[in-house]
């Protein structure tokens, strides 16, 4: 049993590795070593309305999990939460939480530890060994300028504030240093996960109470919904522009909107993309001035268990953009290529961007973003937006082409869809990679050939004529009746191989197959001819002594074969000829055109997909393709 060293209220630490607990009282209670309780002169959450409290419950990896409480961190410009969770056998871990990115963390041993001089010397977008076979790269480091408990936590001593590491490795692993003291530095290995995915149970689904305020400028009440996530805001009224300061009031920006501006969809209006409903809680028209001053429009939107998500709209081609942790990790960030889960990507812009027009809110503080690059990787109908800032670290959002039929189903617009011009940059119409394109052509050709021995073994290639003919007299004609035979296929052929050793002469078969029940008859001639001689000292030929024949369809029925063997009439004439007839027989010749359809294919699709792209990289600093004026 435990009491408050405030009001001597009784407290209830359900975990042995806890340390830290909030009392009704309004005291934050740390639980030394020893057993001893002290007041920490620290901050309780105020008016908590996340999705997560607790309570919660939740399941990770087939664990179950209950939340116990929560350290909520005042960074530069954002919030974020750490959760302590215990699971099912007792243990104890970190469930990381804002703005929509969930991580499940748990201590872990490096087996080359930072110290804080390294940390402190550590550049954003380096890359260090934290084991000592995996190489990974910094992405963000932070400041927690002021951190508030609510509920039951694990915490570690440390001061007013403390500072985290973030890195992230290939196969998506992630490390997260904590430095709590400045000797003091702990690791943790985060997985990010999707909510859906941690099947979360007892949360707050209570609306979040608005923050109001009074623009400086004209009075006009402002209300923040996602305080203190909301990093900035725009009045409605006047266009001024605010930044959240000091960790609670927003201070007016010497900014505010050089133009007026219209959008499509309205402050406020709700809509669902990918089975998740959002509210329009901010707009802005963004300006690239680092290549060719393009402006566009975003969205921002917010769902309270899926976070904030963004919608860009530019020449009427919509795309869904959404932060993961998940995420590609890129050797150096000069690259122009990668490959992702398999999927390549490729450089398609780079900029720099600035605010002409706000309203609303946003997570971040916009106003002051012109320093941080943008650079966007595109495999339709996906595109990997990688913002880097020295200050602010690595961020990664993936983007999702939205098509017009999707988007009038997402959202309501009274005034109609802004029209398309162009091609998206990452409408996926017509789009295939070279290397897919390739691969499909080489898994045809597989097809083709395993179609073709397949039905190879199904065949009787059976014998109906093996013999050699001699013409016997002076005639240069020769003439024979087969005997009767059975062709039991539905359908099929009689392949003829004709062998006449003619030199610088011709031979010709006419061959008629004759049914005896119809009388029907198939036909077929085939000629065989060879010539040889020299030429200005050198020998050539012409020709060849064998040839083969082929009757298709025929039907299965009773048959006969009349055929007649003519030779040229020379000074040494062909003496003899050679003929076997062979029932049912693979044809290479149906193998052979069908390869040449099958090698159409990938060509006629190259050369469409090519002018597509072509249009779609006009607009891009790094197109492959070659423009004239």
């Amino acid at each position: 049993m435990d009491q408050c060293p405030s009001c001597s209220r009784i407290l209830y630490f359900t975990h042995s590795d806890t340390t830290v607990l909030t009392c009704t009282c309004g005291t934050v209670v740390n639980r030394k070593e020893g057993g001893v309780h002290v007041a920490k002169p620290f901050y309780m959450v105020q008016q908590a309305s996340d999705l997560l409290q607790p309570g919660t419950t939740g399941q990770w990896r087939g664990k179950g999990f209950t939340v116990l409480g929560r350290i909520r961190c005042w960074l530069e410009e954002s919030v974020w939460n750490y959760w302590t969770i215990r699971f099912e056998k007792g243990d104890l871990g970190y469930l990381g939480e804002g703005y929509g990115l969930y991580s499940i963390m748990k201590q872990v041993t490096l087996g080359d530890l930072p110290n804080a001089l390294d940390l402190s010397h550590t550049a954003i977008a380096s890359r260090v060994h934290l084991f000592s076979d995996e190489e990974f790269l910094m992405e963000r480091k932070s400041v927690c300028t002021k951190w508030e408990v609510e509920g039951e936590v694990y915490l570690p001593e440390t001061n007013a504030s403390f500072k985290t590491y973030e890195y992230s490795g290939q196969y998506d692993r992630q490390i997260v240093l904590f430095q709590w003291l400045p000797n003091y530095i702990m690791a943790f290995e985060a997985w990010y996960e999707d909510v859906s995915a941690l099947d979360l149970q007892q949360v707050n689904e209570e609306a979040r109470a608005p923050h109001l305020f009074s623009c400086r400028n004209c009075s006009h009440q402002v209300a923040v919904t996602t305080y203190p996530y909301a990093q900035s805001a725009a009045c409605s009224n006047c266009g001024f522009y605010f930044q959240l300061k000091q960790h609670s009031s927003f201070v007016k920006d010497t900014k505010r909107n050089q133009i007026d501006y219209t959008y499509p969809i309205a402050l406020g209006g709700t809509g669902i993309i990918k089975d998740i409903p959002y509210s329009v809680i901010g707009m802005a028209v963004k300006e690239d001035f680092s290549v060719g001053q393009y402006k566009w429009r975003e969205y921002t939107l917010y769902n309270k268990k899926e976070g904030y998500a963004f919608l860009s709209e530019y020449d009427g081609h919509w795309i869904y953009v959404k932060e993961k942790g998940n995420t590609p990790v890129l050797p150096r960030m000069s690259l122009e290529s990668f490959e992702y889960h398999k999927e390549p990507f490729q450089l398609y812009n780079v900029y720099s961007s600035t605010i002409v027009h706000a309203v609303g809110e946003f997570p971040n503080n916009i106003f002051n973003n012109e320093s941080i690059e943008a650079r966007e990787f595109i495999s339709p109908p996906e595109m990997w937006i990688l913002e880097h800032s020295k200050k602010e670290g690595i961020s990664w959002f993936l983007g999702i082409h939205m098509a017009p039929d999707e988007m009038k189903e997402a959202f309501p617009f009274p005034d109609g869809l802004p029209p398309r011009d162009g091609i998206g940059a990452i409408e996926p119409r017509s789009f295939i990679s070279n290397e897919k394109l390739f691969l499909a052509g080489v898994a045809g050709l597989l097809f083709l050939l395993f179609l073709h021995t397949a039905l190879g073994f199904r065949l009787q290639n059976r014998e109906l004529l093996n013999n050699m003919y001699t013409f016997t007299d002076s005639s240069n004609t020769h003439s024979f009746v087969t005997n009767r035979f059975t062709l039991e296929k539905w359908r099929s052929n009689l392949e003829f191989h004709i062998n006449a050793p003619v030199s610088n002469s011709w031979f010709e078969m006419n061959a008629t197959l004759v049914n005896v029940a119809t009388g029907a008859e198939y036909s077929v001639e085939q000629g065989v001819e060879y010539y040889s001689g020299y030429s200005e000292g050198e020998h050539w030929t012409e020709g060849s002594t064998e040839e083969t024949a082929y009757l298709t369809q025929i039907p299965a029925g009773t048959y006969y074969l009349q055929v007649q063997g003519i030779r040229e009439a020379s000074l040494f004439p062909l003496s003899n000829y050679y003929i076997r007839v062979t029932y049912d027989v693979g044809s290479t010749r149906n193998l052979i055109f069908s390869l040449l359809l099958l090698a159409c294919w990938p060509v006629f699709q190259y050369i469409r997909i090519n002018s597509v792209e072509k249009r779609r990289w006009y607009n891009s600093p790094f197109s492959p393709f070659s423009y004239e004026d």
